[in-house]
C-alpha cells in the first residue's frame, strides 16, 4: 500500500510541475486601463513600449505594449479629444523562447499604415500590419512571417505569407487563431 500511495504521489507532482501556468493569455480589456490610458496597478504586467501614431487625417491613436513572462498584449486605444482614451482592442501574442539580440516586440508606422514587429523564438519574425481605412476603422491589411536558418554557415531565409481579405477583420478581432490560420503553418 504504500508503495502505491507512493507512485501516486510522484506522479501527481510530476503532473502539478510539469503544468505550464502561462500557457494562456491574459483577458485583458478596458477595465485594465485609466480613462487617460494608463496601465492600473497590475503586479503581473509591466509596460513595454508606448508609441504614438498619427494618421493622414489626423486622427491620434497610441499602442501600449504590456508583457508579462511568456506573453505580449499589444493594446490599442484611440485618442480622442480632452486626452480621453478610447480601447480598440488587444492581440495577445506569445514568444517562447526570448530572443536574445533586442526587441521581441516594436511598432512602425507610415501614413495609414502601422506593422506590429513580434520575435517568436530566435529564428522567426512576424509582422502584422494594420490599415486605418477611410471609414475610421483599423484593418487587418497583411500578415507575413521571417524564418531564418543557418546551416553550414551559410543564412536562409524563408517569408511565408499570410492569406487576408483586406478591409474585413478589424484590429480588435485578430487573435492568435486568426493569424495560425492565416499563414497556414504551424508557429
Amino acid at each position: 500500500m504504500k508503495k502505491f500511495v507512493l507512485i501516486f504521489i510522484i506522479i501527481f507532482s510530476f503532473n502539478l510541475y510539469s503544468q505550464n501556468i502561462d500557457d494562456k493569455p491574459i483577458k485583458i480589456n478596458k477595465n485594465y486601463f485609466t480613462d487617460d490610458g494608463n496601465l492600473k496597478e497590475k503586479a503581473d504586467l509591466k509596460i513595454n513600449i508606448i508609441r504614438k501614431m498619427r494618421f493622414k487625417d489626423n486622427s491620434a491613436y497610441e499602442m501600449i505594449i504590456l508583457k508579462n513572462k511568456y506573453w505580449y498584449y499589444y493594446s490599442l486605444f484611440q485618442i480622442e479629444k480632452n486626452n480621453q482614451y478610447k480601447y480598440i482592442g488587444n492581440i495577445s501574442l506569445n514568444t517562447a523562447i526570448f530572443n536574445i539580440d533586442g526587441l521581441t516586440a516594436n511598432v512602425v508606422y507610415k501614413d495609414d499604415y502601422f506593422t506590429l514587429e513580434h520575435h517568436i523564438r530566435n529564428n522567426r519574425k512576424l509582422y502584422i500590419t494594420f490599415k486605418y481605412n477611410d471609414d475610421k476603422k483599423i484593418y487587418l491589411y497583411k500578415i507575413s512571417m521571417l524564418e531564418i536558418s543557418n546551416i553550414e554557415n551559410e543564412t536562409y531565409t524563408n517569408q511565408y505569407n499570410g492569406n487576408v481579405i483586406q478591409n474585413k477583420i478589424l484590429y480588435k478581432d485578430v487573435t492568435m487563431d486568426t493569424i495560425y490560420k492565416s499563414l497556414n503553418i504551424e508557429l
